[in-house]
């Protein structure tokens, strides 16, 4: 099968997660034999970097041309596509609606955040309506756990015969050193604002009081805004929250070396992060909430939605109680080995080839 991934996702992103998740399934298709291309006309994404799949060339816009990179891509991307002739066209994200096509074309979902905690993002957002545009006009709909599509179906009931769940995959991560750093500490990984909870995490912290003496590392997110620099003086926590930014090497010595990484998270789509530490045999703390439990399984320390004292009381269980820790360990790495990347790129290689076929 001739497989395309539209060029969407690789403009707007330079580093993420969604990115990352797309660049990493058009490789594992290739190398299950596909004829992958990834149709981005002009990009600045990192994950794309000398990927001999790129129909497309790199720039380096500044901030001021990257919106000058994304409508030139956009007007682009059409005949590309359509001098590649693909069998199916994967959708790597919502902006802008996708013209009409008469070649099938799936649209990933991997959450509804947008929908179910409008309050934590700009007034007038248009993702919600994009979203909802391309859930109608796709020819079939991929969940990333079967919570979303739960989600995605108690708001578009209409989705339910042309949508299926494939979880996403983690690789191992390769061989390596572990981040060195003053004092033990624990991991919190990506933005930290409203759902995400970071401040969950410092409120626990402050709860827990002497008995959890280690920093906390926060990777990417950006800087620390001044409101959590308050949060973090008023915890009695100054000097012990430390930010900064990871390459993926980095972020793999980051969970080499940490203590655990703490997962507050009130929502999540499918929750990467957890399979990635679990992955380095690092122990994971998270909040029973949406497709966590899904997909850490019984691999993870839970506390629940809102319990301070919970989080506290887990956070300082792992860091007090060795067997505790090593169980974790073991489990977590029994429940990554789950989700590789081959199995995943095997589900869609039968979606797309009954697509085609078929019509789903």
């Amino acid at each position: 099968m001739r497989i395309a991934f539209d060029h969407r996702i690789f403009t707007a992103q330079v580093h993420g997660g969604v990115s990352r998740v797309h660049a990493r399934l058009a490789r594992e298709l290739a190398a299950q034999g596909e004829t992958v291309r990834i149709v981005a006309p002009l990009h600045a994404n990192a994950y794309l970097a000398g990927s001999p799949l790129v129909e497309g060339r790199a720039i380096a816009p500044s901030r001021a041309g990257r919106l000058a990179m994304r409508l030139a891509a956009r007007l682009l991307a059409p005949s590309r596509l359509a001098g590649f002739r693909p069998d199916v066209i994967i959708e790597t994200w919502y902006d802008p609606p996708a013209p009409a096509s008469r070649t099938p074309r799936i649209t990933i979902v991997h959450d509804m955040i947008h929908e179910l905690f409008p309050q934590h993002f700009p007034a007038g957002d248009p993702t919600a309506a994009w979203k909802a545009a391309a859930i109608a006009a796709a020819d079939h709909i991929v969940c990333i756990s079967e919570n979303t599509r739960a989600d995605l179906l108690a708001l578009h009931p209409g989705a339910a015969s042309k949508s299926s769940v494939i979880p996403l995959g983690c690789d191992p991560w390769p061989d390596g050193p572990a981040l060195v750093h003053p004092r033990p500490y624990l991991l919190f990984v990506g933005h930290r604002g409203g759902y995400k909870n970071f401040a969950g995490l410092v409120a626990a912290l402050a709860h827990a009081g002497a008995a959890v003496d280690c920093d906390v590392l926060a990777i990417g997110g950006g800087a620390l805004t001044p409101a959590e620099r308050r949060q973090i003086s008023a915890a009695g926590l100054d000097g012990r929250i430390h930010q900064r930014g990871a390459d993926d090497a980095g972020l793999a010595a980051a969970y080499r070396g940490a203590a655990a990484l703490v997962y507050p998270s009130l929502y999540e789509g499918f929750g990467l992060p957890p399979l990635e530490a679990m992955a380095a045999g690092t122990p994971v703390i998270a909040v029973r909430a949406s497709a966590i439990p899904e997909v850490c399984g019984d691999a993870a320390l839970y506390a629940d939605p809102g319990d301070t004292t919970g989080l506290a009381a887990a956070i300082t269980t792992v860091l007090g109680d060795p067997a505790r820790r090593a169980a974790l360990v073991t489990a977590g790495q029994a429940r990554v080995a789950m989700f590789g990347w081959a199995r995943a790129a095997a589900a869609w290689k039968t979606l797309c080839a009954g697509l085609v076929t078929n019509g789903f």
